[in-house]
């Protein structure tokens, strides 16, 4: 029993680090390791708020619905606390995805963003399709979609 809390509590600091490098943090293993046991760190402050809040997300995993719209809202709020005044809500602005070095995309307009949402979640409810055919197609349609100002990413 240890062995396997033990385990968990490494496959969660791992998962917390690659989850938040995708976001262009570079937080030591040691760093969210101690951070996870309530030991100080040295960082930026928006850098230990992420990795509270990634920590607390994990630990609702088994508590919300991926399918369902209100889960989606309390996952981002939990994710994005402290870092977004609006955690928790769908943007209500247009927004545009940019590469470094130029390129982008517009997102789908902020007035359409709980409508698309709710389609694309009945698709997932619904469809017949595998759950790795379903996966691929969400995370797609979320970022398209871009639901938030920031923190789509991390939901997704």
């Amino acid at each position: 029993m240890h062995s396997n809390i033990r385990l968990r509590k490494v496959t969660s600091i791992k998962t917390v680090k690659s989850s938040l490098a995708i976001e262009g943090h570079s937080m030591l293993l040691e760093q969210i390791s101690d951070i996870l046991n309530g030991q100080p760190v040295i960082a930026p402050a928006n850098d230990i708020i992420t990795v509270k809040n990634a920590i607390a997300i994990y630990g609702l995993f088994g508590k919300l619905d991926a399918f369902n719209i209100e889960d989606i809202l309390k996952a981002h709020s939990v994710m994005m606390k402290g870092l977004l005044p609006d955690a928790g809500r769908f943007r209500s602005a247009g927004v545009g995805l940019f590469q470094r070095g130029g390129g982008g995309a517009c997102c789908s307009p902020h007035q359409n963003v709980s409508g698309l949402i709710a389609n694309l979640l009945e698709y997932l409810v619904n469809s017949d399709d595998s759950l790795l055919m379903k996966s691929c197609i969400f995370h797609c349609e979320f970022e398209f979609i871009h639901s938030f100002i920031d923190g789509n990413c991390r939901i997704g």
